[in-house]
């Protein structure tokens, strides 16, 4: 596959709709294809996608050019006593270990924007750009794109992976995302039926569904990930790639023979739907929203 450009957020505004684990099948599905791209874990508080995808905030910027390193040097010096600051954790040695792994941030805070201005600089340079957005950044993200006026200059396109439950307050938010932005960032709402199995439905009730169908936006599903909740703290606290964690040749404990054939089993149920999504697709195509929903307005 040829190499690929863009903007890539992960988001949802809502907090606990799925957003870091479609990053990761995301992140899968580009490891997969042997695509190449950059990841950025935008949450300050519990960089978890970040702790097992990311590379360390030295190796990027070794791959930058001199006068951008010179630039950052000067910024860095200036930030990093806040930054460690900020980290939420009683432990000096995960302080240390997060603050190392490659994180943005989206803040009102000068000193610390310039991490930001790195994923436009990586998008120009041709990169596909990945970030995992926290909850409740809509504002921030929005000023910086405003303030920056990357929607009128940028040569890339800008993607939003809108991950949503089917609750009202998600819909809701995702409407206004599709009303605010309309066709300057591609929507690709992602499903998350492994937490409402409704979510269909509730989509279908909603106003959002107009605009969609208005935007053409495509959507993908992500289903159940049939593991435990302690489990799920297994992969967690290792630190661990859903890859790595599926690969029988890896003994982990807490990890039995069939939850690592769940983890294969739902991350190839994901890329279907990311294929299916066409998103990657040359030609680009859009999907006709009504031939997956029904049209309510009869």
């Amino acid at each position: 596959m040829e190499q690929l450009k863009g903007l890539h957020f992960i988001t949802g505004e809502k907090g606990g709709v799925g957003k870091s684990l479609f990053t990761m099948v995301l992140l899968e599905y580009f490891n997969n294809l042997g695509i190449d791209y950059k990841f950025y874990d935008a949450d300050r508080s519990s960089p978890d996608v970040g702790l097992a995808y990311g590379e360390s905030y030295a190796d990027i910027v070794s791959s930058l050019g001199e006068n951008t390193k010179s630039q950052l040097r000067g910024l860095v010096a200036l930030s990093d006593e806040d930054h460690k600051d900020h980290i939420l954790s009683d432990d000096e040695e995960e302080k240390e270990e997060i603050s190392s792994i490659n994180q943005i941030y989206f803040s009102e805070d000068q000193r610390e924007s310039f991490r930001a201005d790195l994923l436009y600089e990586e998008a120009s340079n041709g990169n596909l750009v990945v970030v995992n957005l926290p909850a409740q950044v809509e504002l921030l993200v929005n000023q910086w794109l405003s303030a920056r006026s990357i929607l009128e200059e940028s040569d890339f396109p800008i993607y939003y992976w809108f991950v949503t439950d089917g609750s009202p307050e998600s819909l809701t938010l995702m409407e206004r995302s599709l009303k605010q932005y309309g066709d300057k960032i591609e929507h690709i709402i992602v499903r998350n039926s492994g937490l409402n199995k409704s979510v269909d439905d509730a989509i279908i009730r909603h106003p959002v569904l107009k605009s969609m169908q208005l935007l053409k936006t495509k959507m993908v599903e992500m289903g159940s990930l049939f593991l435990s909740d302690v489990q799920m703290e297994v992969v967690k606290n290792n630190k661990l790639t859903l890859s790595k964690a599926m690969d029988r040749q890896v003994n982990i404990d807490g990890l039995t023979s069939l939850s690592k054939t769940r983890i294969k089993t739902f991350l190839k149920n994901c890329h279907i739907e990311i294929d299916r999504s066409l998103v990657f697709a040359k030609p680009v195509d859009s999907v006709n929203l009504k031939e997956v929903m029904p049209n309510t307005s009869a």
